[in-house]
């Protein structure tokens, strides 16, 4: 399981920085590399970055695995390892609904809003269910779908489709919201910790402790290119808005940020956490790159210069998930001190 694994990884962290070496792969290091920690802004031409914290929502008994806002902003979904999913109406900061799972794990549930708002679907440890989100999330559909438990979960950008990736290494194509199997392959040797699509639906990136991203096509999960960077696993991957760019988050420290079609090495690498990167999301237009760590931090980097441009300390445990409201106006995070935090993104 991806947060019991971590453990091992950080006692070795330090030793993969100092390395162009990864096993029998030598890795090319950019000629860029940007360390904010030993670069000082350009106070002169460097853009502002404010995040201003404007809600605390508590109540998880666990740590909260991943939140998502609704396709019209106004709520917030969250898995926890709790067992619990839950509703969070973010103006008047408190938990609308939650759903109870049955499972016998510390599990952390990845959710997902679908595009239209209707659904929200989670994947409860082996089983992954699909849920009406505008009635008391009743239960609509359920499938087993990973053995040993699912990572990550994403919705296709029409909504036809919900994919998964799991602890077996196996990424599954599903009909929503009946789920029916569309289609399956082994698509890492390990755990899949990651998964995103591109906003045209052609194309999904996936990483995990396999430390490799892979590129397929959609849905018939065709694999078109391999990278081969990171010395340690990918704990996630996202795809910018635009569908220009993506990022790889390792635990390795770094983000890496690449440009769609140029393979050969990172357009930036990112770095300023203190351990394992767990989470990294582009802003809504592109700027910036938010991520989250081990070292409880959430650091905001503009990716043009590279430089980190804002940092914040509001939580005392891992940040393990971020995400970015539709209008770009916000941040929230989840994070292993069972919070969550809601941010006004302010430029």
């Amino acid at each position: 399981m991806k947060t019991l694994f971590r453990a091992g990884i950080v006692l070795r962290t330090f030793l993969c920085l100092s390395s162009i070496s990864c096993g029998d792969a030598v890795v090319k290091p950019p000629d860029k590399v940007i360390v904010p920690d030993t670069i000082k802004p350009d106070k002169g031409g460097e853009p502002k970055l404010e995040l201003i914290l404007l809600r605390n929502l508590a109540g998880h008994d666990q740590y909260v695995f991943y939140v998502q806002f609704s396709p019209d902003g106004k709520k917030l979904v969250s898995g926890s390892a709790d067992k619990t999913i839950r509703i969070w109406d973010i103006d008047a900061g408190i938990e609308e609904t939650r759903v109870w799972g049955i499972y016998n794990a510390v599990w952390g549930i990845p959710v997902a809003y679908s595009p239209s708002g209707k659904y929200i679907v989670g994947g409860v440890y082996e089983n992954l269910i699909v849920y009406d989100a505008a009635d008391k999330m009743k239960e609509l559909s359920k499938q087993t779908a990973h053995e040993k438990g699912i990572q990550s979960l994403k919705i296709s950008p029409d909504g036809k489709y919900v994919i998964t990736g799991g602890v077996d290494g196996t990424i599954n194509v599903w009909t929503l919201p009946d789920l029916t199997p569309v289609n399956k392959v082994q698509g890492h040797e390990k755990e899949i910790w990651s998964l995103c699509l591109t906003p045209d639906g052609k194309y999904l990136l996936t990483g995990g402790e396999d430390t490799l991203g892979k590129i397929w096509s959609f849905p018939d999960l065709t694999l078109k290119e391999e990278i081969k960077y990171h010395c340690f696993p990918i704990e996630y991957v996202d795809i910018s808005k635009d569908g220009k760019m993506f990022l790889m988050g390792s635990a390795d420290s770094s983000t890496s940020v690449w440009k769609w079609g140029q393979y050969s090495e990172p357009f930036r690498v990112l770095k300023g956490h203190m351990g394992n990167v767990l989470v990294a999301v582009f802003s809504k237009e592109g700027k910036y790159i938010f991520s989250g760590g081990e070292d409880d931090e959430i650091i905001a980097f503009n990716i043009e210069s590279g430089q980190e441009v804002a940092r914040l300390k509001d939580h005392w445990g891992d940040v393990m998930s971020l995400c970015v409201s539709p209008n770009g106006k916000y941040l929230a995070s989840g994070s292993r001190d069972k919070t969550i935090k809601v941010y006004l993104v302010q430029e």
